[in-house]
């Protein structure tokens, strides 16, 4: 299992499961507006690897908050990168 947040393993579980499968989302959750987010990748359409990574984590940490969401975002030149509940920042 990835070790991503290991603090609530069934919650984890459930988002990587949701984003895969899709099943019973609904519109404003955010685990729906990052598989969306993907889906609607165009064909030649890239994204680069940290936004990939901020926008997962953006969209895990509202899940783990049990928030909803009109618009998921994250800008790298823009926003600091999200962080994970309860964990230590690198150095």
């Amino acid at each position: 299992m990835c070790k991503i947040y290991q603090k609530d393993i069934k919650k984890t579980s459930e988002f990587f499961a949701r984003l895969g499968d899709g099943v019973e989302l609904k519109s404003n959750s955010p685990i729906y507006k990052l598989r969306q987010r993907f889906i609607n990748l165009g064909k030649d359409e890239r994204l680069h690897r940290t936004i990939v990574r901020g926008l997962i984590l953006k969209a895990f940490n509202l899940y783990l908050l049990d928030q909803t969401t009109d618009r998921l975002q994250w800008t790298l030149d823009k926003e600091e990168f999200p962080q994970l509940p309860g964990l230590d920042k690198k150095k």
